[in-house]
């Protein structure tokens, strides 16, 4: 074994060597080339195919209006003569019926262009606001990948092969950097595709304005669009930010352990900040609780389901423990009994096979006593583990009652 150590350090040597080359070298190699990647490619293809849907869909949106306005008009008609009303309230009726209608039929045919003006104006003033803290304006999705490979690239430089095992630790620190920009970066390309959506194919839902029983719909669609807006406003004020923070600490990194924890730790955070916050400020204007977040919602699910393994974990070690003084109890009866195994094994699987009976009995007890109303307050394993206690303590008391019987009748 230590003539074939130095074999394995050195074809451990060329693994993590090609590992780095292979992820990190040929990443710098076609840096320019990341700059016009995918993601921004992405991004462009779907702002420029959502902008084809809106004719189709608008077409398809009137119909259904003018379907709607037709029934409200019809209603509003029969309920006006049910009424006996006189030519005021017609008159009235028709004038409220014009304004409702012209109203959402003028946000039916410029909606498109409205959510957009919406969209784009969070856009702009997250903008001026990055460039008044000193950051840049107008970030891609490719600006953000390419700062986690710069910093991932430097952590990656500091492989060596004559130290394969911290060489490795370096590897796995530069991957989950590369993997949180990564994420960040899709994060803004889901944000920006989705404002594109809701531009493009939310005309559609316009066409439930022609009613007042369906109108919330139309006007939830103008909500949405507001809260995509402030969401990308929040998102990139964020990423501004974080871009900053990482440059600043790309350019004063070091080959320093501290300085590769505080990297990855602080694209972690910057990667939950990114992903709920933004989602926070979207579910506060349309209207549903900040404390809704999926996140929030399973960070607690998990708190809650760890502290109920927790619990019932230390409830069934008691019970066992229980069940194991019961058993020794047991045990120390057969040796009065002169019943108990010779050997050690076999005391030992005597007092195993005791427990493990025990507490089958005390499980079934249990739920006799549950079903007889006998059992009122505590868990089950709680009750199963005071009952164990019980009987124990009642065996050890006739024990040294017996012991004491015993040394008094003999001369």
């Amino acid at each position: 074994m230590e003539r074939r150590l130095p074999f394995i350090l050195i074809a451990a040597g060329i693994v993590i060597f090609l590992a780095s080359f292979l992820l990190f070298a040929a990443p710098k190699a076609c840096a320019a080339e990341v700059a016009n990647n995918s993601l921004d490619k992405i991004v462009t293809l779907y702002r420029d195919k959502a902008s084809s849907w809106e004719t189709a869909l608008r077409n398809y949106a009137l119909t259904l209006f003018f379907l709607l306005a037709a029934i409200e008009f019809v209603v509003s008609v029969i309920r006006l003569a049910l009424r006996g009303s006189d030519a005021s309230e017609w008159l009235a009726e028709l004038v409220n019926q014009v304004l409702f209608l012209g109203f959402f039929l003028a946000l039916l045919d410029n909606s498109s262009a409205w959510a957009k003006a919406i969209v784009d104006s969070f856009r702009t003033a997250a903008n001026q606001a990055a460039i008044s803290s000193g950051g840049s304006s107008n970030l891609a999705p490719s600006d953000i990948f390419d700062t986690g490979l710069s910093i991932a690239s430097k952590v990656a430089d500091q492989t060596s092969l004559f130290s394969p095992a911290s060489s490795l630790g370096l590897i796995v620190c530069a991957l989950v950097i590369l993997i949180s920009f990564a994420l960040i970066a899709a994060f803004l390309v889901v944000s920006l595709v989705e404002s594109y959506v809701v531009i493009s194919a939310g005309v559609l839902l316009m066409g439930f304005g022609g009613s007042r029983f369906t109108k919330d719909y139309a006007v939830r669609t103008m909500t949405y669009a507001v809260s995509v807006g402030a969401k990308l406003l929040v998102l990139q004020l964020l990423i501004a930010l974080g871009q900053q923070i990482f440059q600043t600490l790309s350019q004063s990194f070091e080959a320093k352990t501290t300085d590769i924890f505080v990297v990855v730790g602080s694209a972690i955070v910057m990667l939950a900040l990114v992903k709920i916050v933004p989602e926070m400020i979207q579910a506060l204007i349309n209207g549903a609780s900040v404390g809704s977040s999926p996140l929030l919602a399973s960070a607690a699910a998990i708190a809650g389901g760890a502290a109920a393994l927790g619990g019932t974990a230390y409830g069934a070690g008691m019970v066992v423990r229980s069940a194991g003084r019961l058993a020794s109890e047991q045990l120390a009866d057969a040796r009065l009994n002169g019943t108990a195994a010779p050997t050690a094994f076999g005391r030992g699987l005597q007092f195993t096979s005791a427990t493990a009976g025990n507490v089958a009995r005390a499980a079934v007890e249990n739920i006799g006593d549950r079903l007889s109303g006998r059992a009122h307050f505590g868990t089950r394993l709680g009750q199963m583990s005071e009952e164990l206690e019980r009987k124990a303590a009642v065996r050890e008391e006739e024990r040294r009652v017996r012991q004491t019987s015993q040394s008094q009748s003999s001369p």
